[in-house]
């Protein structure tokens, strides 16, 4: 009995890792931090907890703004476990472009 439940358990961990704290497993990547002159300005970045070979999802920021909005990610998502597994999510086949001076998935 205990066994069972300590696997029901670690699955509704791993599904909960996956959804993110709140509920959808992403946090808001503000505009000032999507700010871009040129594609080279922008790069990738987990929309949530768990990236794109964890079953999650990316987005993109500008370069400048990657490390503190990853650190402020990290923070978020320190109790939470990524199962391992890729992707089908769009976004993970995407790549970053600065389009109306906003950083964007394209």
């Amino acid at each position: 009995m205990f066994r069972l439940s300590s696997i029901a358990f670690l699955m509704l961990l791993a599904t909960l890792g996956c959804t993110g704290l709140t509920g959808t497993g992403s946090f808001q990547i503000t505009t000032e931090e999507k700010a871009c002159q040129v594609d080279a300005d922008c790069t990738l970045i987990s929309a949530g907890c768990c990236g794109c070979t964890s079953g999650g999802t990316q987005a993109a920021i500008a370069s400048k703004n990657y490390e503190s909005a990853n650190a402020r990610l990290a923070s978020s998502c320190a109790a939470v476990s990524c199962i391992q597994v890729i992707s089908d999510d769009p976004s993970c086949s995407k790549s970053a472009a600065c389009v109306d001076n906003q950083c964007t998935l394209k």
